[in-house]
């Protein structure tokens, strides 16, 4: 870990805020393998040693610029989902959130920082999925074990932002992408006839 990493001193946290703003703004425009750890200093008005006493090195900054970005708009989803309301509302407002980054995200896509992300993303998605599972399977009188239920939301946690990373490397509209993982859901729910054995 970088000595300064944690560090709640006001000067450190400017200096990691600023390293981090400078990532985003880069990734803005460049991919996340173009980017180097010269460019972030350059960009953010900081010496190559004060990077290191921050990150351990460029993966790491960008996995961070990652979590700056992806964290607050899929903890609101996933605070705020409502089961009972419209589903493809709730995810226009999630890529409305990402898409204040847009660039920055799609370039985040194919980075070596996309498999922590996307299982960052996961875990936040995991427990509002697991109750909307767990109120479905009641409503359908499916009675399924603690286990079962864990590994069914945990695939459809990774499902889910499957689907959600691929509409927006494609530029797909948020409502498209909702009216998709609603058709997977159906399909799982046809292909399982009610069963949950």
């Amino acid at each position: 870990m970088a000595r300064r990493q944690a560090s709640t001193d006001p000067r450190a946290v400017r200096t990691r805020e600023a390293l981090l703003s400078a990532t985003v703004d880069l990734l803005a425009t460049q991919p996340a393998h173009e980017l180097s750890v010269t460019s972030i200093v350059r960009a953010a008005g900081v010496s190559r040693q004060v990077f290191y006493e921050h990150f351990t090195d460029r993966d790491a900054v960008v996995l961070a610029a990652g979590r700056e970005m992806f964290e607050p708009a899929y903890r609101e989803f996933a605070d705020s989902f409502d089961s009972g309301s419209s589903y493809p509302d709730q995810v226009a407002k999630l890529f409305g959130r990402l898409a204040e980054h847009e660039g920055a995200v799609r370039n985040l896509l194919d980075s070596p920082a996309q498999g922590k992300l996307n299982q960052i993303v996961q875990d936040l998605l995991l427990a509002p999925i697991r109750t909307e599972l767990a109120e479905h399977l009641a409503a359908a009188n499916v009675q399924v074990d603690d286990a079962k239920l864990e590994d069914t939301a945990i695939f459809l946690a990774a499902g889910t932002q499957g689907v959600f990373s691929r509409g927006f490397e494609e530029r797909v509209p948020a409502e498209e992408i909702a009216r998709r993982i609603e058709g997977v859901r159906r399909t799982l729910g046809a292909y399982a006839m009610g069963t949950a054995d």
